[in-house]
């Protein structure tokens, strides 16, 4: 009994052993592990959380040069290679992947303040539209106050507000969505004089009828790749000449 015990113990130990490198990620079959413990939606919050503290990190240490453009925003932004798009440009990636307005504005007064930047592209709603189901006129309502807080922080500053990409396949219910959330930031921009608009639901990002996002130009269901990404960076540069001669000095 005592070599039995002694090795079932043994066993015991070895097993909570790699228990905890799985769960720390170092070892094969951590998520279904976890998802003993908490749900698959806790564990997507947690990770997102964990993304998001890591974004901040990088944020706080990163050097930046005074009269930058900041674009700020979710996912979209985060993948936006802004090194690539606008070369020689003063430009600041403050995207958060998967992160909704909420959090966001939380956040958006002090990255004007530490950047000292002169003009700002903004895009967001893309998940609360998706993820959380907020109607469009409430989106629309948070970009309004991110504009009033850009208007106090700096109130010289340009601001381009990026359309919400379609996404492939997608149902026509997104589409009316996506569409109705776009015609109130356009009408949030043509109500103010340093405010402009790109429409992203255009040619060649989507294809007729459906509307939805063209697999060449995008990496997955809903980010871009290198070429929609050119696209875009064309129509930021098209869209204002102020902001364009600050991207391609």
């Amino acid at each position: 009994m005592g070599r039995l015990a002694a090795a079932l113990a043994a066993a015991l130990a070895a097993a909570l052993a790699y228990a905890a490198l799985a769960l720390a990620g170092q070892a094969p079959g951590g998520w279904r592990l976890r998802t003993l413990i908490h749900s698959p939606a806790e564990l997507a919050d947690a990770e997102r959380a964990a993304h998001r503290s890591q974004r901040l990190a990088a944020f706080a240490e990163e050097v930046v040069t005074p009269g930058g453009v900041l674009f700020i925003g979710s996912s979209t932004i985060e993948f936006f290679d802004l090194a690539r798009a606008f070369p020689g440009g003063n430009t600041i990636n403050r995207g958060i992947g998967d992160e909704p307005l909420a959090a966001l504005s939380e956040r958006f007064e002090e990255s004007i303040c530490r950047t000292d930047c002169v003009a700002v592209v903004l895009y967001g709603g893309s998940v609360d539209l998706r993820r959380l189901q907020r109607p469009p006129a409430a989106i629309a309502r948070d970009i309004q106050r991110l504009l009033d807080d850009t208007a106090r922080q700096a109130p010289r500053a340009r601001v381009l507000i990026l359309g919400i990409l379609p996404e492939r396949e997608m149902p026509s219910a997104m589409g009316a969505r996506i569409e109705a959330a776009n015609e109130a930031l356009a009408a949030l921009a043509g109500s103010r004089p340093l405010v402009s608009f790109v429409e992203t639901s255009r040619p060649p990002l989507i294809q007729a009828p459906s509307g939805s996002l063209v697999p060449g130009m995008s990496m997955d269901r809903l980010h871009l790749n290198e070429a929609g990404y050119k696209e875009v960076a064309s129509w930021i540069l098209d869209a204002d000449e102020d902001l364009a001669s600050l991207l391609q000095p």
